[in-house]
């Protein structure tokens, strides 16, 4: 993926949403989403979002943030830190807490 706008059509089609949701999700406008995902090419107002909307729709929909704003991943390390750090976290939950776990996976995986 290139562009913002790849990127953001990206999201919307792995989630199997409209744009009028993703906007709603997100907490902005309609026009907004379809100007920053493609439908206004014709003005430069489709190229940047803030890193705060990054993390906005990163948090919503489970991206990473720099891969929204910039097409590029956190480095290994990175997610290497972040992978040890939720084994933690999940390792010392309880029996009703992991299985509230599964359920907020399994809708996760319906969407």
């Amino acid at each position: 993926m290139n562009t913002l706008a790849d990127r953001l059509n990206q999201i919307i089609a792995e989630q199997k949403i409209t744009k009028r949701e993703f906007a709603q999700r997100i907490g902005v406008g309609e026009t907004y989403v379809y100007v920053i995902t493609g439908g206004g090419r014709k003005n430069n107002l489709n190229k940047n979002i803030s890193p705060a909307l990054a993390r906005v729709i990163g948090t919503e929909f489970g991206y990473d943030p720099d891969w929204i704003l910039h097409g590029c991943a956190q480095d290994a390390k990175n997610l290497e830190q972040l992978r040890q750090d939720t084994i933690g976290q999940v390792e010392k939950l309880g029996p009703e807490d992991l299985i509230a776990l599964q359920r907020f996976l399994s809708k996760l995986r319906e969407r």
